[in-house]
């Protein structure tokens, strides 16, 4: 018995041996620098998602005789730049987080490079499991695109003068923009292109966010978007529902003898909520309540330039039977229309003097507002929705669309002009960030974008009044044409041109197609290609850019 147990003690012995000169014939791979991988995440539920930021060191792992044989090794994430559209000359801080991964100290040079050329290098020396936030400083004294590079990670940095073309605008009003915390900075990254925004009024629930956007572009204006001439369905739907008076009610029919609550007016289908869009009465308290509103829980964030008011009309007649008053009788159109106005231009009116001058006020009456309205007075200028469109409201060729752009441009300030142009795909669904248009929806884009060049309001190209809330970047959008040289010209053969201290923007508003010459090499922003010579075709547009 013992001599079996003392033979199965050696067995054992042998093998524990065998286990350990097998353990030390393993080897480590040696270590590069790369970009750190990524890997998917639960989306965390919060009031306001928290926006990624560089973070400094990470404590040192202690070191032990067997990982000294560990080499260091180094990746690089986050990479973040602020801001993302610069003036020229003004500072831009690029940073990266490189961590050190391996088990022993080491060293590792991070290069900026910027179109492809080496700007900067620095040399990092980071302790085992330690990391740490580089920072460059860039300074661009010309307007352009300009491609940032550190260790495989890239982004974008616009550097553009104020002022200068084309001017863009986003009419964003996508109310779940918050709630989507994966793709949160990407999307504030993509809205802070634009010259100037519209957001839902009550993203001021979200001050990180928008301080963001301000900060990844100073120049930018940022309206609050607030749809005055229907019921509001998020923060003030409680209050509004305590003021029956505030609504617009039709009158009651002979016989009838319906609550006011029967008889709201229904002024659009369905709202995001799946809820009827009920009319709001500007002849009522209403008008007084909202520019208060805004004023004093609004602006006072200083998130804000300005308002943008939807459905500011200059008449309601057209639903029929309404009863202005809330008499509960249906008054004539004529008074309806009377009352609907002055309701109208009381709240503009009320507005501008408590916001001041300086600051933007944009309303959007679906396409444009009479010569003789009262709203230019109040407002900056109105929003042209579906330009080019096929709604039986919309303007829907050039010579509609010029014709409000300069009712509005050449109104006296002040207030100073603001124009804006909003052509669409009429309400097609194409995916809200990368879409792949048809030829016919991209020639609209250049065709639109062409026209408000020729002045000097803002453009921009989403899906239509159904769903505001497209980040679609055209290429067009990064020409660099600098300040204009004057105004817009039309030429003999019938198209329209306008010069720019860096290109020239051309618009073939005929039926037909047009051949165009130039007596120095352009590059047409569109096809990339250079010549002295381009044909465009009817109802197109084209900036070309100096080639140099």
């Amino acid at each position: 018995m013992i001599r079996l147990s003392k033979l199965i003690v050696s067995f054992i012995f042998l093998l524990l041996i065998s286990m350990t000169v097998g353990c030390a014939g393993s080897t480590t791979p040696t270590s590069t620098l790369t970009p750190a991988p990524t890997s998917p995440q639960t989306p965390t539920q919060v009031t306001e998602p928290v926006i990624p930021t560089p973070t400094q060191s990470a404590t040192p792992e202690p070191t032990t005789p067997e990982s000294k044989t560990t080499p260091a090794k180094f990746t690089v994430n986050s990479l973040s730049m602020v801001p993302i559209v610069a003036e020229p000359g003004n500072p831009v801080t690029i940073e990266v987080k490189i961590m050190n991964v391996g088990r022993t100290e080491g060293s590792q040079s991070l290069a900026l490079t910027v179109n492809g050329a080496e700007e900067e290098v620095k040399d990092v020396t980071l302790a085992p499991r330690a990391s740490k936030t580089v920072a460059f400083t860039l300074v661009k004294d010309s307007s352009g695109l300009y491609e940032i590079e550190v260790a495989g990670l890239t982004k974008t940095l616009r550097v553009k003068q104020n002022g200068s073309y084309p001017r863009l605008g986003n009419n964003y009003v996508n109310y779940a923009l918050f709630r989507n915390p994966t793709k949160l900075e990407s999307m504030l990254e993509s809205l802070a292109r634009w010259d100037i925004i519209t957001v839902p009024y009550f993203f001021y629930n979200f001050p990180q966010g928008m301080q963001q956007i301000r900060t990844l572009n100073p120049q930018i204006k940022i309206l609050a978007w607030f749809e005055f001439g229907l019921a509001d369905l998020w923060e003030l739907q409680s209050t509004i529902s305590s003021n029956e008076s505030w609504y617009l009610h039709f009158g009651n029919t002979s016989g009838s003898d319906k609550p006011p609550e029967q008889r709201r007016v229904e002024m659009n289908e369905s709202s995001p909520k799946g809820e009827p869009w009920l009319g709001m009465n500007p002849a009522s308290d209403w008008s007084t309540y909202v520019p208060n509103y805004i004023h004093d829980k609004i602006m006072s964030t200083g998130f804000f330039n300005g308002v943008y008011y939807d459905w500011i009309l200059e008449s309601t007649s057209w639903r029929g039977n309404i009863d202005i008053n809330n008499d509960g009788v249906a008054d004539s159109p004529d008074i309806v229309d009377s009352e609907y106005i002055n309701g109208m231009t009381k709240v503009l009116k009320l507005t501008r003097e408590l916001l001041g001058p300086d600051a933007i006020i944009i309303g959007n009456p679906g396409a444009e507002w009479s010569e003789s309205s009262p709203f230019w007075a109040y407002a900056n200028g109105l929003y042209q929705e579906n330009a080019l469109g096929n709604e039986s409201w919309s303007s829907h060729d050039f010579s509609k669309v010029w014709g409000i752009y300069q009712r509005n441009m050449q109104k006296l300030a002040p207030p100073s002009r603001i124009s804006w142009i909003g052509a669409d795909v009429n309400n097609k669904e194409y995916d809200e960030i990368d879409p792949v248009f048809s030829a016919s929806e991209l020639q609209k884009a250049r065709y639109g974008l062409a026209i408000t060049l020729l002045d000097d309001g803002y453009f921009g190209f989403d899906r239509g009044d159904e769903s505001h809330k497209e980040l679609w970047w055209l290429p067009e959008y990064d020409a660099n044409l600098g300040l204009a040289q004057g105004k817009a010209q039309q030429r003999s053969d019938g198209t329209w041109v306008r010069e720019f201290d860096n290109g020239t923007v051309i618009v073939n508003t005929t039926g037909s197609a047009r051949t165009i010459q130039f007596t120095t090499t352009y590059q047409d922003v569109t096809t990339g290609n250079k010549g002295t010579s381009f044909t465009i075709q009817p109802q197109d547009g084209r900036i070309f850019i100096l080639a140099r």
